[in-house]
């Protein structure tokens, strides 16, 4: 009885067969997913920052004609100045409650 001897292989790492794992033949895995499919691009500060700041002077607007200002237009111009900031909080509020999360249900 003879046994067959396989023959002697340099010492190289085998790899894995897999039927279930395919790469691309284009080799698109090294390329990365367009910016718009994984989310969107940041805002410039100048974009975000505008309508906050507005509301802030507005609120310090009718706090200093509630101070100082206790009669007649100044009573009616702090009603005002100090209604609109909870008025734009409360919208922004519903319109984010009522938008569909980007994790599944309402947010």
């Amino acid at each position: 009885m003879t046994t067959a001897v396989p023959p002697a292989t340099p010492d190289v790492p085998r790899q894995p067969t897999s039927p279930s794992v395919s790469l691309p033949a284009s080799g698109s895995i090294l390329r990365p997913a367009p910016r718009s499919a994984t989310r969107p691009a940041p805002r410039q500060p100048v974009a975000v920052w505008p309508w906050p700041i507005a509301l802030g002077l507005l609120t310090s607007f009718g706090l200093l004609s509630a101070l100082l200002g206790q009669h007649g237009i100044w009573l009616a111009l702090s009603w005002v100045s100090l209604s609109i900031p909870l008025v734009v909080t409360t919208v922004c509020l519903i319109r984010a409650w009522s938008r569909p999360s980007s994790k599944g249900g309402l947010s």
